[in-house]
């Protein structure tokens, strides 16, 4: 597969192209995930202390429902979609020859889905691994919620002034690094919620560990205890 034909760049100031998936993708893909992410979604806040929140900087509160489920999971029940992220979107990660790049030893927190209910938004954050794909489930067109906004990350590039916002359309796949970009997810409008499926990459033959609270602050709600939640 050479996938020159099909990528598409969307910005000079941080890497980050844009690939139709949908030949990749397998009939009903999109009420597959939605299926199941109602079954295993887990809900929790967040509330902007992590390393890599910003939510702080850009003098905005933290307190939005987000429903994760992990990738150990999705690997048992979505054995098509932990294939992809093995094979198909590592294939065109490589092929963008700005790193030499290998998937999650940690299954966890290699390939999750994301939901957010309505009315929800996702905080302001950077990355902390070289390389995200980031797969949309849902459609947002623009200027009706749900958005991906990234803005230069005011601690790392605070002197730089831009904005790109993108439109989630299903089947569109986004593979960027985010480490200086921080980035957020614009309020959902009610009855709609958002699904996405965030991957992570790294760069091949180069130790890596994730920052020591990420874990904790995206799986566990602080008390212990997951709330089933439910996205119908």
């Amino acid at each position: 597969m050479n996938s020159d034909a099909t990528r598409e760049s969307l910005s000079n100031h941080f890497p980050i192209f844009r690939f139709d998936l949908r030949p990749w993708l397998p009939p009903d893909w999109e009420e597959h995930v939605c299926d199941f992410a109602e079954i295993y979604g887990e809900l929790s806040y967040l509330d902007g202390r992590s390393v890599t929140s910003r939510q702080h900087e850009f003098g905005m509160t933290a307190d939005d429902l987000v429903g994760i489920a992990v990738g150990k999971i999705i690997a048992l029940e979505l054995p098509w979609l932990f294939k992809l992220y093995q094979t198909t979107i590592l294939q065109l990660a490589n092929e963008l020859e700005i790193g030499r790049y290998t998937v999650a030893s940690d299954l966890r927190s290699a390939i999750n889905v994301n939901i957010l209910p309505a009315c929800s938004q996702y905080e302001w954050h950077i990355d902390s691994n070289p390389l995200t794909g980031l797969l949309f489930v849902t459609e947002h067109p623009l200027g009706t919620g749900g958005e991906l906004v990234f803005r230069p990350d005011p601690l790392g590039r605070p002197t730089e002034d831009w904005e790109l916002t993108v439109a989630p359309h299903a089947g569109d796949l986004l593979l960027f690094d985010a480490r200086e970009a921080a980035h957020t997810v614009l309020p959902v409008p009610p009855p709609q919620r958002r699904l996405s499926v965030p991957m992570n990459y790294y760069l091949a033959d180069v130790a890596y560990a994730r920052p020591v609270d990420l874990d904790r602050y995206l799986y566990d709600d602080g008390t212990g205890h997951g709330e089933r939640m439910s996205i119908a």
